[in-house]
C-alpha cells in the first residue's frame, strides 16, 4: 500500500506500473533467510516467528501479484473478461488443494518402516511431480509446496523428513545464488534513477513498519518488534 501510494500519488507513475511494482515489493525471498538461519544455526522464538511470517508473506505476495497482473492485463485490453480475473485465483487455490493432497499422500507413501534413502527418494519424486504439474499451467508451486509441508507435519508430526530433505537442498541453493549473480548487471543500476531509489527506500520502510505493526497487534516482545522488519528486506524476484 505504501509503495503504491508513493509511486502513484507522489511520483505520478502510471497506475498499472505502480500497482505491479507495489505487488512485487511485498515479496520477500525465503532463500537467503533460510541459508542465514542454517549458517548461524539460529534457533528460538524469534526464528520461529520469522519463518511463519515469511511463509505468510510468500502466500500473500503470490496472490496479490496474480490479482494485480489480472487487473493490469484487463485494463490494457478493450474488453474485460471475467475469466481473466477469476482464473488466476482458481489456479492458485487449486495449487494449494493439490499440494494438500500430496501432503496427505506422503503420509501413506513413507511410513516409519521405510529406509531413510527410500523416504528421501519418495518425497523428492512427489515434490518434483507436483512442481512439474502446476508449472505446466504457469502457476507458482510455492503455495502448493507450503501446503504439502503443512499437511504432512500436522498429520504425522514427523520432523525427521524435513531434516532429510535439507541434505538435498544445498546444490539447488547454490544454483539459485549463482544464477542470481549471473543475471545481476551492476551497470543497469544507474538507469533505475529516482524511481529505483524511491522504490528501494519506500519498500524497506513499509517492511519495517509492517514488522512493528504486526508485532504490536500480536503483542510480541520488544526485540521482535524492532528486528522483524529488518529480516524481511531481502527482495524476491
Amino acid at each position: 500500500i505504501l509503495t503504491f501510494t508513493v509511486l502513484f500519488f507522489i511520483l505520478r507513475m502510471d497506475w498499472k506500473i505502480a500497482l505491479l511494482l507495489a505487488s512485487i515489493a511485498s515479496a520477500s525471498t525465503p532463500t537467503s533467510t533460510m541459508v542465514t538461519i542454517r549458517q548461524y544455526k539460529a534457533k528460538g522464538k524469534f526464528v520461529d516467528i520469522l519463518l511463519q511470517v515469511m511463509a505468510l508473506d510468500i502466500a500473500i505476495s503470490l496472490i496479490t501479484y496474480s490479482i494485480a497482473m489480472t487487473f493490469v492485463t484487463s485494463a490494457s485490453s478493450t474488453t474485460i473478461n471475467v475469466l481473466d480475473i477469476v482464473l488466476p485465483l482458481v489456479y492458485n487455490f487449486s495449487s494449494i488443494l493439490i499440494g494438500a493432497g500430496c501432503g496427505f499422500l506422503l503420509k501413506f507413501l513413507i511410513p516409519n518402516k521405510r529406509t531413510t534413502d527410500n523416504r528421501l527418494i519418495i518425497v523428492i519424486a512427489v515434490l518434483f511431480g507436483f512442481c512439474g504439474l502446476v508449472t505446466s499451467f504457469n502457476v507458482s508451486p510455492l503455495l502448493g509446496c507450503m501446503a504439502i509441508g503443512m499437511v504432512y507435519i500436522n498429520l504425522t508430526n514427523d520432523d525427521k523428513l524435513f531434516k532429510q530433505v535439507n541434505y538435498f537442498t544445498p546444490p539447488f541453493l547454490l544454483c539459485f545464488f549463482v544464477k542470481s549473480g549471473m543475471t545481476f548487471d551492476i551497470t543497469k543500476l544507474a538507469s533505475l534513477g529516482l524511481v529505483g531509489l524511491v522504490y528501494f527506500l519506500v519498500r524497506n520502510i513499509g517492511k519495517y513498519c509492517g514488522g512493528i505493526l504486526g508485532s504490536v497487534v500480536t503483542k510480541q516482545e520488544k526485540k521482535t518488534k524492532y528486528l522483524l522488519g529488518l529480516t524481511l528486506f531481502p527482495q524476491a524476484s
